[in-house]
């Protein structure tokens, strides 16, 4: 295996057969951006406290999930949505449940932190990632607006980014519980993202605008 420094990040790549993996270090200071990269990805930590997760996951646990549907077969994956959805892909735009006064609570935190106008997120979707759930290479769904954020609950995970352009250079970080993302710009429409399968239960509470 061989080892490069990308002196300007400091950020080291493992290159493993065709596949070349940089890890992403992470600013470990509360409520400070990880490095922008890629154009448009942006990595908060501890955006809520322990406690405010507490209350989110109680109020989770009130839900009841469906597994999420793709071209006909079922993922391991569970999902609520909540004020507008497109449904299966391809489907017509429609409205759903409205957002409830705790996801409006926590998209107001986290517009907060990321400078976003919270009013414009006007769709979320909650995901119930069961051990040994994943999730494959997609774009964010492409009929939303051009910007996304997502908050992560009870676990961590690897998330996983790549170019459309250069499919075999994969860069990865950890998603922790408590943290925030956002994508925009052209990590939202130039780039896929995919999470391997969990080891333990996580949830993820997603964000979208209208076009």
């Amino acid at each position: 295996m061989k080892v490069a420094v990308n002196v300007l990040f400091e950020i080291p790549i493992f290159e493993l057969g065709e596949n070349i993996v940089w890890n992403l270090y992470q600013n470990q200071n509360e409520l400070e951006p990880a490095i922008y990269y890629p154009d448009g990805f942006r990595y908060y930590e501890g955006a809520i406290t322990s406690v405010e997760e507490q209350e989110f996951l109680d109020f989770i646990h009130t839900l009841d999930f469906f597994p999420y549907v793709m071209r006909g077969q079922a993922s391991r994956r569970g999902i609520v949505r909540f004020g507008h959805d497109y449904g299966p892909v391809g489907g017509d735009h429609h409205t759903v449940r409205p957002l409830t006064a705790e996801l409006i609570r926590l998209r107001d935190r986290a517009a907060d932190i990321a400078r976003l106008s919270a009013k414009d997120f006007i769709a979320s979707v909650v995901t119930h990632y069961p051990a040994g759930a994943t999730i494959g290479w997609h774009s964010d769904m492409t009929m939303f607006g051009p910007a996304v954020f997502g908050v992560s609950l009870a676990a961590s995970c690897t998330f996983k980014l790549r170019p459309k352009a250069e499919p075999k250079k994969i860069y990865k970080l950890n998603l922790e519980p408590r943290s925030l993302y956002v994508m925009e710009g052209k990590v939202r429409s130039d780039w896929e993202h995919s999470i391997p399968p969990v080891k333990v239960d996580r949830y993820s509470i997603t964000y979208r605008t209208l076009k």
